[in-house]
């Protein structure tokens, strides 16, 4: 054990130097991604509460958007399967991607996502994107849409307001 008085000063400083860093990060990041203000959203609910789906942490998970959390899922199954490594080895190297660019995410929002774990927003990261590619690949390529894809088997199924595909 080192009880070297330098050395112990030299790991605090760097202890408080990082801790630091982490802080002016934190503060300097760019603020982008707000909750809509209570007076705007009692004069109109609808138009800034999703009823169908929902990208991002400040309506995931509730009940309404349940059905499309489902199709979501289905569509990062579909995206990754397309690829010609296994299944496994694209979901370890979007983890991996995923991993680096959560701290940067959160702190685009204005509050603390602090009821999700760092596991959940990736994963949220991880369904939410690959479902906005596959459904532009799908929107684009129709001969990658299955038939019966309630998305686009609707017609004028809308996934959001004033957002309608008509295919």
């Amino acid at each position: 054990m080192d009880h070297n008085p330098v050395s112990a000063i030299t790991q605090a400083n760097k202890d408080l130097v990082s801790s630091i860093k982490e802080k002016l990060e934190a503060v300097s990041s760019f603020k982008s991604i707000f909750r809509v203000p209570k007076k705007l959203l009692e004069a109109n609910e609808r138009m800034y509460i999703p009823g169908t789906v929902s990208i991002g942490p400040l309506h995931h998970g509730r009940e309404p958007l349940k059905y499309m959390e489902d199709r979501k899922w289905h569509y990062l199954f579909t995206l990754l399967s397309r690829q010609p490594n296994p299944l496994e080895s694209s979901l370890h190297e979007c983890v991996n991607a995923l991993s680096n660019l959560e701290k940067p995410a959160r702190n685009f929002y204005a509050e603390e996502l602090n009821y999700l774990t760092s596991n959940q927003f990736m994963e949220m990261m991880l369904v939410d994107g690959c479902f906005i590619i596959e459904l532009f690949l799908k929107y684009a390529l129709k001969g990658i849409r299955r038939r019966g894809d309630p998305i686009f088997a609707t017609p004028g199924y809308s996934i959001g307001s004033g957002v309608t595909l008509s295919c």
